[in-house]
C-alpha cells in the first residue's frame, strides 16, 4: 500500500508539473482522465490506510 501511495504522489507531483508548464497532454481527453483516476485512486488508499489505523487503535 506504501508503494502505491508513493507512486500516486509522483503522478500528482508529474500533474503539478504539467499543471505550471501549460501543458496540453495534461488539458486532453486523455490527461483529465487520468487525472481523476489518480484522484479516485488516492482517495481509495486513503480510506483503506484511515481504517486499518482505526483498527489498530481500537485493538
Amino acid at each position: 500500500m506504501k508503494g502505491l501511495s508513493r507512486l500516486l504522489l509522483f503522478f500528482y507531483l508529474l500533474i503539478m508539473v504539467l499543471w505550471v508548464v501549460n501543458s496540453h497532454y495534461l488539458f486532453s481527453i486523455w490527461g483529465v482522465t487520468v487525472w481523476l483516476l489518480i484522484i479516485l485512486l488516492g482517495f481509495v488508499i486513503y480510506k483503506k490506510l484511515n481504517n486499518f489505523f482505526i483498527f489498530l487503535r481500537n485493538s
